[in-house]
């Protein structure tokens, strides 16, 4: 068994060279026979409900996924904080018809061979905020906003969406963290995620920040980091737990 994964590449067209990563890197798992593929969450910009523009902007990358489980490939879609509600979509869209495909809302426990492994997209084990978890949990990915989305026009929720990451942008521009920090804060969170969640192998996203974190008793942290600049992806099988790259670095 085989396990790949990315996030992050926060798509916002078909135009987006991000995009094309995502292709990349499905193209990639069919290719190498990954069994299980996880996307991670923030994989576009802004997706939110169960508005079919979103398919017909990107019908390439889902026809993709798919092929991806026609072939019997299990694909885990883990709800990020720019990609979330997505349940009627993927009914739409006939993805929820495969019984190997997963939509998640948490950090999901998967067993891979020996292996016990783990998926987040990392803002839930990341962050120790109080304030931040209730408005990413409750707010966010509660019933408000999703009813919210469902019955909105597509303009309105991607009007209100870009300004939303648009003020999250000048936010973190305007108080940059600096990157040891944050690896530190995921590598800490890990520790406390494994104390309750015994693993082999834990994989997320969220930070943009590549990582491969030993913990005791030979389990390991890894991050997808940004595979928009790396096109790196993580790759778990019966050997090994690391970084690797699905495409060169034009």
């Amino acid at each position: 068994m085989k396990f790949a994964s990315i996030s992050d590449l926060h798509i916002k067209s078909s135009n987006d060279p991000s995009f094309e990563i995502l292709n990349q890197f499905l193209q990639f798992c069919m290719d190498r026979e990954i069994t299980h593929i996880g996307l991670l969450g923030d994989i576009f910009d802004l997706m939110i409900g169960p508005h079919l523009e979103y398919y017909n902007s990107f019908q390439f990358s889902f026809d993709l996924i798919k092929v991806a489980l026609k072939k019997g490939i299990r694909i885990y879609y883990l709800e990020g904080n720019h990609d979330f509600h997505l349940g009627g979509l993927f009914n739409l869209i006939g993805l929820s018809e495969y019984s190997n495909f997963y939509y998640l809302k948490k950090a999901t426990r998967i067993q891979l061979g020996s292996k016990i492994l783990y998926i987040s997209h990392g803002d839930d084990l990341g962050s120790s905020s109080l304030g931040y978890n209730l408005y990413s949990r409750v707010f966010l990915r509660g019933c408000f906003v999703g009813c919210l989305a469902k019955i909105s026009p597509y303009s309105l929720v991607t009007g209100i969406g870009h300004a939303w990451s648009k003020h999250s942008r000048m936010k973190k521009r305007l108080h940059p963290l600096d990157d040891r920090a944050i690896r530190q804060k995921f590598r800490d969170a890990t520790e406390r995620f494994w104390k309750k969640n015994k693993f082999d192998v834990l994989v997320m996203g969220h930070s943009h920040l590549q990582d491969s974190y030993g913990l005791s008793e030979g389990a390991i942290m890894l991050n997808n980091g940004d595979p928009a600049g790396s096109r790196m992806c993580a790759y778990v099988d019966a050997q090994s737990a690391k970084l690797i790259a699905f495409a060169s670095v034009p």
